[in-house]
């Protein structure tokens, strides 16, 4: 019932052709009321949020990581949806319904639970430049 009522809200908003898994991604994190405001209120915001969704994290093999990198670093549970034969998918995941920090200049790492992988945060200023660099 809920993908309905969303569907029908994006419906009002948006030609269906439009409509892209980032969108779902940012409703089933914002909620469809604060989606709904961001897009009528500061679309660009949006743009930004999305952006996140793509290019605000990394995921790799914790081999590939160096080890005092990992040092104390915090695991994460994922949920089972976003994970295919047991490797996460970025395309999945949704990085703002997790309990991760993005820090102004330094990368964040985080094991992912029950895999071999490393969710690896950007720093926002990083973020940022890429963001602002974009062709629009």
């Amino acid at each position: 019932m809920k993908k309905i009522v969303i569907l029908f809200i994006l419906s009002k908003l948006y030609s269906f052709s439009q409509i892209h898994n980032n969108d779902y991604k940012l409703i089933e994190a914002l909620g469809v009321e604060r989606y709904s405001y961001l897009m009528e209120k500061y679309p660009d915001s949006l743009e930004y949020y999305h952006f996140i969704l793509t290019d605000g994290f990394d995921i790799m093999l914790k081999q590939h990581v160096d080890i005092e990198k990992l040092s104390g670093v915090t695991s994460i549970t994922i949920p089972s949806d976003w994970l295919q034969n047991g490797i996460p998918q970025k395309s999945s995941i949704i990085v703002f319904k997790l309990p991760v920090k993005f820090a102004s200049n330094h990368y964040q790492y985080y094991l992912i639970e029950g895999t071999e992988y490393v969710l690896k945060i950007k720093p926002l200023d990083y973020i940022n430049r890429k963001f602002q660099a974009k062709p629009k």
